[in-house]
């Protein structure tokens, strides 16, 4: 059976027409490989040496990671096909999404302070530069130091009583993530939630009965707190109504007792009391909060009144 010309011209120009179509495709597809998945990180420093030193990224934390780990393609925006073979970023890249490795920190942060509406805080502002970050973890006036870049209405911390103690060495000492957590940083008022917060902060350590053995402190003060007033409406669910730990003693300016800048210090107690009880007097002011009544030693009165008390009542 012979064809007819036009239907072999026909045949012709479609097949012509499918090679065309396949070798674009082909041509797209060889571009986005190249520049994606097989891209080394010696093929982008060829070109970004300037702004990311190899040195730099070598030692980083991220280092064994290559540049497309974080730099995506967005593949919904192909390369042309006019532009393959070119040596220049003919690709686009998606936002980088550290949740991609991070997925519970970046959980964390979601539903943290510093992810507000009114102030977010992107990963890039703690960690950056991203390319030449080097690891922190454990070392705690490196912490602390990074949040006062922010912070530096609390610069007060850097005078206190603790962080004196952690430039000494000692890794019991509490910096900004103790108390407040890494990612998952709540806001911090001063009512109900607020004191629940700063109070159980403080517990952590000061209950410890271990840690703060070794480190020569008290840990009477949780014990006495809720056998007080104050800890007793605490524990009844009305801690917005009386004193939390920080109420009295500070939070970032926590200073021992002996020191006169102390708010724990005997001439500045009537006004620290006098937050609350807008009437407090030096008198006033003798109040003990950690009181031990059955400590004879050191609260000899308060031993005796106490057990006539428990008496009369028996």
């Amino acid at each position: 059976m012979q064809l007819k010309p036009m239907t072999v011209l026909s045949s012709t120009l479609k097949a012509v027409t499918c090679m065309l179509i396949f070798g674009s495709v082909a041509a797209v597809s060889t571009a986005q490989t190249s520049t994606n998945s097989s891209l080394s990180n010696a093929a982008c420093l060829s070109c970004h040496a300037k702004t990311i030193p190899a040195h730099g990224y070598d030692a980083s934390v991220h280092k064994s990671l290559t540049c497309i780990a974080c730099h995506v393609q967005d593949e919904s925006k192909p390369v042309a096909a006019a532009d393959a073979g070119k040596k220049t970023c003919i690709v686009s890249y998606k936002a980088m999404n550290c949740g991609s490795c991070h997925a519970t920190i970046a959980q964390e942060h979601a539903t943290s302070i510093h992810n507000g509406e009114r102030l977010p805080v992107a990963c890039s502002r703690c960690h950056a530069n991203i390319h030449t970050i080097t690891s922190i973890k454990n070392d705690k006036v490196a912490a602390a130091r990074l949040c006062s870049q922010c912070h530096e209405k609390e610069s007060a911390y850097f005078t206190s009583v603790h962080y004196q103690a952690l430039a000494k060495g000692n890794k019991d000492a509490p910096t900004c993530t103790d108390c407040h957590g890494n990612h998952a940083i709540s806001k911090i008022d001063n009512v109900a939630e607020g004191r629940v917060f700063h109070t159980q902060a403080c517990l952590k350590c000061h209950g410890d009965s271990k840690m703060m053995a070794r480190n020569k402190v008290t840990n009477i003060a949780p014990e006495t707190y809720f056998e007080s007033y104050h800890g007793k409406n605490v524990r009844l669910g009305y801690p917005e109504k009386v004193a939390g730990c920080a109420d009295c003693h500070g939070s970032h300016n926590i200073l021992p007792a002996k020191d006169t800048a102390s708010t724990v210090n005997a001439a500045n107690l009537a006004a620290t009391c006098a937050q609350c009880h807008t009437k407090s007097s030096v008198g006033f002011a003798k109040f003990i909060p950690h009181a031990e009544p059955s400590n004879r030693s050191k609260y000899p009165v308060l031993f005796w009144v106490s057990l006539s008390m428990n008496i009369l009542i028996i």
